[in-house]
Formats: C-alpha cells, sequence, structure tokens
C-alpha cells in the first residue's frame, strides 16, 4: 500500500486551545452580574431558583423570581423535538444525525431545534444526549444519542450545543454517567421494600476515554446544564456522587453551568446538593405529593443548621443565573406558549374536565425541507444486488410492511408501538408530537402519478404477510418492504431483530419478489447484553451490579479486539457512484518533548473541557478524495488513529476514530481533505497521573472509508530523541 508522506520538522506555528464556544469575557461579566443578583436574595429566594415548580407550564419549570427580575426557566423536552408542543417539528433521532457523517447538518438541526424551543418560550432544551453512548445494542435509548463512537459523538454534541446556544437557548446534556441500560434504571418497590437502580461500575480509564469524553466536548462546547442520570455509578447515585459531579464534571473538566436531575431522579436532599447537584427536577416527592420536597423549605432549614452551606447555595444559584443572563434570556425573550400548559396535564392525564384548547404558536417555519435533508443523508445503503437501486422507473411497484403507511395511533408517541403506520421516531422523552407525516406509500403513490405510467400494489398488515401474499396480480417489477422496531424510554429491547412478524413478511415477499435481504451476525457477537434479573435476584440492590468489564470494547473496537468479522462495519454505508482516494497524502507535525500536558494558564478563569493544552493541534493531515463514478454523491473519508500496542495499558483498542469529513462531489470532481489532531486525540488517560498522556512509539494513522476498508497508512512519532518516562 501507498504511504503517506512524513515530515519531521518542528513547526513554529504558534498552537493556541482549539476556540471553546463561550465568549470567556462575556461569560465572567456575567457570572459576576450572577453573584450581584445572588447577593440580593435571601435564603428562601435563594432555594427557590434552585428548586423546581410543578406548575404544569413545561415538563419542569423555576418560578420567577421578581426581587432581582428574574423570569423563571421553562425546561422542555427533548433532544429530538419540543416533546409536549403542538405545531412543532419532530426532527430526525440523534443515531440518525450521526448516521449524515455531516457536521453542517448537525448545526442546522441544532439551530432549527433552539428556533422552535425559542418560539415556544422554552428557555432550556434538554438535549443533546451522550448517555446513552450504546454500550450494547439492546439499549431501549441509543437512538436518542448520537452513536457508540465517543469521537462522532462528541462532534454531533459539539456542534448541536453551540447551534442551539447561538440562537439564544440553553442545551443540556445528557445523562451524566453510565445510563447504559433502561432495564431497572430507578430504584422500584417490591413488598414494601426499595429495590436500588442498577450500578454502572466504570473504570477510571473506561470513564475517561470512553463515556466521559462527548461531555468533555459539550463542556467545551460550553453548554449550559448537564443533566444527571437516574443509575448508580460504582455504588453511589449519579445525582449525589460527588466524584462525578464535583470532581470530575466541574473540577477536572472545568464546567461552569449547573447541573440539573432528571425527571425525579433526585433521591436525597441536602447530600445531593453537597455533592454537586445544584437544580432539583420537577421540585415535589412524586407526581402524587406535589405539595412536598425534599429541597425548597428544607434547604432554607439546612442552611440555618449548618448541613448545607450558604456559599454552596450561592454557587448553586449563581450557576443557574449566568447562562441565563449570557444568553439574554432576562430581556426580550418569548412568553411560554399557552398551549403547554393544556398538554402538560393531558400528558400526565391531570385534565380532568374538558376545557377549550388554546391554539399553540406555529414554529415549525422552514425546517420540513431540513428534516427531509437530514432524513435522506442519514438513510444508508447497505446492499445493492443487480443494482437494484436506484429504481428505473418500473411499472408496477409492490409495497409491503407496516411501516410504510400512515400512522394507525395518532401523532404522538409516548410510550407504546402499534403495528400498522410508519414509526418516525421513539417514544418517552425524547419523542415528539407529529403535526404532519409522508408515509413512504403515500410518497410512492405520488411520484407514481407524476410518473404516469407506474401502478403501485400494498399490503400494509404484517401479521396479514406473515400469513401469506395474496391479492397482488400481476406480480410485481419491484418490491419495496419497509419493517420497523419500536424503542422507548423505560424499557430495553427484548432482540435487535425488527418487530411485527418481520422475518415471516421478509420470507413471504421474498417467495414472490426479487428481494436482497441481509440476516444479522448472531447477536452472541456483540458481547456485551442488557443486565435483567429475575426471581430473588431481582429484589436484591446489591445484585443489580453492571460491571464494565469489557471496558472500552464496545461496537467496532469490540469487533477488532476479538477479531470477530461484522456483516456491517462502523463507518460502512454504499453510494450509487465510487470513490478513490488519491495517494499524495502529507502530514505536518509539532515534536513534544513532555508526555503529559503543560499545567493549564492560571492567567484564565476558565479551562472549559479540561486543560486547554489538551485542545491543542499536534498533527494535520491531507489528502483528497475523488468520485471515481459517473453519477454524483459524497464520500465519507474517516481517520482512525493507532496508538503502540507496546507502550500503552492493556485495554488500549487497536484503532480509535479520531476524524471524519462528508464531501460532495461531481462526477471525475477531485476535492482536498483535511484532518487535525489534537493532544488529547492522540493520548491515553494514565491512571497513575491522573493525566492525558501522549505514548512513545510509532502511533499509526489510517485513511478510508470504514473501520474495516483503511486504504492507507502511515506513522508519526510526537516525543523528541532521549526524551524518557
Amino acid at each position: 500500500m501507498p504511504r503517506w508522506s512524513v515530515f519531521s520538522v518542528l513547526f513554529s506555528v504558534s498552537l493556541t486551545a482549539a476556540s471553546s464556544g463561550l465568549n470567556e469575557t462575556k461569560w465572567l461579566q456575567c457570572r459576576a452580574q450572577a453573584e450581584k443578583l445572588c447577593a440580593r436574595l435571601n435564603i428562601t429566594e435563594k432555594a427557590s431558583i434552585v428548586t423546581g415548580s410543578m406548575t404544569g407550564l413545561c415538563i419542569e419549570y423555576v418560578a420567577p423570581v421578581e426581587s432581582i427580575g428574574f423570569g423563571g426557566l421553562c425546561l422542555q423536552d427533548g433532544p429530538a423535538a419540543i416533546r409536549l408542543a403542538d405545531l412543532a417539528s419532530v426532527f430526525p433521532a440523534g443515531v440518525t444525525v450521526a448516521a449524515t457523517w455531516d457536521r453542517e447538518m448537525m448545526y442546522e438541526r441544532g439551530t432549527a431545534l433552539a428556533e422552535e424551543f425559542k418560539g415556544k418560550g422554552a428557555h432550556v432544551a434538554l438535549g443533546p444526549v451522550a448517555g446513552p453512548l450504546g454500550r450494547t445494542p439492546w439499549g431501549g435509548r441509543n437512538w436518542e444519542g448520537f452513536s457508540p463512537d465517543p469521537f462522532l459523538t462528541g462532534v454531533a454534541m459539539d456542534h448541536t450545543i453551540r447551534a442551539i446556544q447561538q440562537v439564544g437557548v440553553q442545551a443540556n446534556a445528557k445523562h451524566i454517567i453510565g445510563n447504559e441500560q433502561e432495564t431497572q434504571r430507578k430504584p422500584t418497590t417490591v413488598d414494601n421494600e426499595t429495590v436500588e437502580s442498577y450500578s454502572a461500575n466504570i473504570d477510571d480509564r473506561t470513564l475517561h476515554e470512553l463515556y466521559l469524553w462527548p461531555f468533555a466536548d459539550a463542556v467545551h462546547a460550553g453548554v449550559a446544564s448537564v443533566t444527571c442520570a437516574y443509575n448508580r455509578v460504582n455504588l453511589t447515585s449519579a445525582c449525589e456522587n460527588e466524584h462525578i459531579l464535583t470532581d470530575i464534571l466541574k473540577g477536572e473538566l472545568g464546567f461552569d453551568g449547573y447541573v440539573v436531575s432528571d425527571f425525579f431522579s433526585s433521591f436525597s436532599g441536602i447530600q445531593a446538593a453537597n455533592a454537586g447537584l445544584d437544580m432539583n427536577q420537577p421540585g415535589p416527592i412524586s407526581a402524587t405529593d406535589l405539595n412536598h420536597s425534599l429541597w425548597g423549605s428544607n434547604l432554607v432549614t439546612a442552611v440555618a443548621n449548618g448541613s448545607l452551606s450558604e456559599a454552596r447555595l450561592d454557587d448553586m444559584v449563581r450557576r443557574i443565573l449566568t447562562p441565563y443572563l449570557y444568553l439574554g434570556q432576562n430581556t426580550d425573550y418569548p412568553s411560554i406558549d399557552s398551549s403547554s400548559k393544556y398538554l402538560f396535564l393531558e400528558y400526565f392525564n391531570m385534565l380532568y374536565t374538558q376545557i377549550a384548547t388554546p391554539v399553540g404558536r406555529d414554529v415549525r417555519s422552514n425546517h420540513s425541507a431540513l428534516i427531509r435533508s437530514i432524513a435522506a443523508a442519514g438513510t444508508v445503503l447497505l446492499k445493492n444486488s443487480n443494482n437494484a437501486l436506484p429504481l428505473k422507473s418500473p411499472r408496477n411497484i409492490g409495497v409491503f410492511g407496516g411501516d410504510a403507511a400512515d400512522v394507525s395511533t395518532g401523532f404522538f408517541f409516548p410510550d407504546a408501538g402499534f403495528e400498522i403506520g410508519t414509526a418516525a421516531i421513539g417514544g418517552g422523552s425524547g419523542s415528539g408530537r407529529l403535526s404532519s407525516l409522508v408515509p413512504p406509500l403515500d410518497a410512492i403513490k405520488a411520484r407514481a402519478r407524476r410518473a404516469g405510467n407506474s401502478t403501485v400494489q400494498y399490503i400494509t398488515n404484517s401479521t396479514a404477510i406473515a400469513a401469506g401474499v395474496s391479492g397482488i396480480y400481476p406480480w410485481p417489477d419491484i418490491c419495496l418492504v419497509f419493517l420497523k422496531g419500536w424503542a422507548t424510554e423505560g424499557a430495553d429491547r427484548a432482540s435487535l431483530e425488527a418487530d411485527y412478524n418481520s422475518t415471516l413478511v421478509v420470507e413471504k415477499v421474498a417467495a414472490v419478489c426479487r428481494l436482497p435481504y441481509t440476516i444479522a451476525h448472531n447477536e452472541s457477537d456483540y458481547g456485551v447484553s442488557i443486565l435483567n434479573l429475575t426471581g430473588s435476584l431481582a429484589q436484591d440492590s446489591d445484585a443489580w451490579q453492571l460491571n464494565f468489564t469489557e471496558g472500552q470494547f464496545i461496537d467496532y473496537r469490540h469487533f477488532d479486539a476479538k477479531n470477530i468479522t461484522p456483516l456491517y462495519e462502523f463507518g460502512f454505508g454504499l453510494s450509487y457512484t465510487s470513490f478513490e482516494l488519491t495517494p499524495n497524502i502529507s502530514i505536518s507535525k509539532v515534536v513534544v518533548a513532555d508526555p503529559y500536558p503543560a499545567p493549564a494558564d492560571n492567567s484564565s478563569s476558565l479551562a472549559l473541557g479540561g486543560n486547554p493544552n489538551l485542545w491543542n493541534t499536534l498533527v494535520n493531515c491531507s489528502s483528497s478524495v475523488r468520485n471515481s463514478g459517473s453519477v454524483s454523491g459524497a464520500a465519507v473519508v474517516q481517520l482512525y488513529v493507532a496508538l503502540p500496542q507496546t507502550n500503552v495499558p492493556p485495554g488500549t483498542p487497536i484503532r480509535v476514530l479520531r476524524g471524519f469529513e462528508k464531501v460532495p462531489l461531481q462526477p471525475g470532481e477531485t476535492k482536498a481533505l483535511s484532518f487535525s489532531l489534537t493532544r488529547r486525540d492522540l493520548s491515553y488517560w494514565d491512571v497513575v497521573a491522573q493525566d492525558w498522556r501522549i505514548p512513545r512509539g510509532e502511533i499509526q494513522l489510517s485513511l478510508g472509508f470504514s473501520s474495516k476498508d483503511l486504504q492507507y497508512n502511515t506513522t508519526v512519532e510526537l516525543l523528541s530523541i532521549g526524551d524518557s518516562f
């Protein structure tokens, strides 16, 4: 294979830390203003700002404090839509956005989301999602996040957060940390005894290099708030875990915003506040007891008796007020949409009498065009036997499967699936209320009408198809099968196959049509499954231990380490055209003498994302890619880094993604590629030094079109000769 050209020269360019997402001067000014406002509050007012108020105006709410001109906060779900809103868009899920590999689309989606949240009067958008990362493919909420790869998720978090906050809405990174399955994520009660939520037991290196990685990107992007998870982490509840919230998030990563509990995920009072929780939502102890709170007046008592210092309470208030002021939410911010309260009461079955339904604001604008573009770009072509796609003016089209038809149970998908109808989004707090939907069958029929000479035949009842395909004549020229699986918050997947008789549907349709369909390799190949205890073990809190003994070896890292050939590897995707990389690839690098980053400059009051030196670019790579086919398309070129296995601790992945670029190309067109690698990208977490460390030896860089299609390799060594450690 051709090798990249390597230039081992010391460049004299001045390297600065990659820009964080905040204007530091403005943030510090707003922080000082927040401290002055806090000084004017009495203890009761301070307690009200950090305690949710379940009024029904929003899914989570903080009441105003008129004495300082604080207008309150409306927090709304979620990562893909304003869940409890009408006349609002439902955007493609995080996993679809990641499948585009398109930074610009990630940013545009964040902008459009924020415009709708702001239009509805919501100050805080509860998203994007970095946890669950995707430890196991059975996870019920994986679709809310972006990817099981921390680098790709980190890029998506960064671009989404910057876009949301550029519009003036607070972004919220959730759920920190180890929220990797839904089964027993919350405490349950069995025979009047409490069974604790599962404990995600994660070693220090796995925490930093895998699950914390995208949260560092979120903090570096300037995220206003972070949500703590329901589960325990290393035997301590995530929302009262001082090591995670204070030592790592606020200390090591330099997070200067506020930590908010997930909905009823704070199970203690003052202990959580002392551990680093800044806002308790939704405020009451439970949905059935709205008059009592673990915080509220209890914080006033705690300050009085010394169990909570007033300085800590002031810190909580300051962290909440600073982003509110920084984003200009204290002046001319839209009021909360009047329909929000009706939808809240309806969702929680608290609407006991019929009332006049208020008309909500229409905030959709022209976002449908962006939604369609993202959905198209996030559709991955896995196989194209006999070049069946794109369709070449078929005369007789057969459409089969329950996911092809219009929805059959209304436009809101809270918790349960449905056999007939397009599943546009999953269930739970990451869901949304559709205002319109074009199902595949309608789109295909419309296209056929425009063609003027095509017939569309269809069966959308999967149960009926499983019994046998009948009523179709003549046999179609092409058969399109639309299958689906249902995933929701609160439940994990029982199988990786699509739902509703999917296998029988394929077999029956394949018996009468020309259909390529691929079955995945054994589910056991994934390695990590859901912990689901039964019987007496299910009632034992100590038994609910998720030991992350696989370390960093999830997804493609696991398949590489176990030498398992996947059916379709990470990063794989076909196109209607072909691409080729050109071998004139070059590297420019900086020789570094210290394996550890220099201490942060103490003159800076902010170190968002950790030591600023971690974000310095050390290696620049350049290449080019050409469309060698006959139609236009977009190439996704990926860069992987392999640290020298002989000079790193056991448990280091063979290779990890550290760069990607999506390049649209016309037939015959060539475009340049560039990748920048930071110190963090080229380091591993040293558990003894408690710092990021560049290993001695040759670091391999590989360029290609997927984790298995790596066409060019080279090495780079960053530590200067003679350095020892």
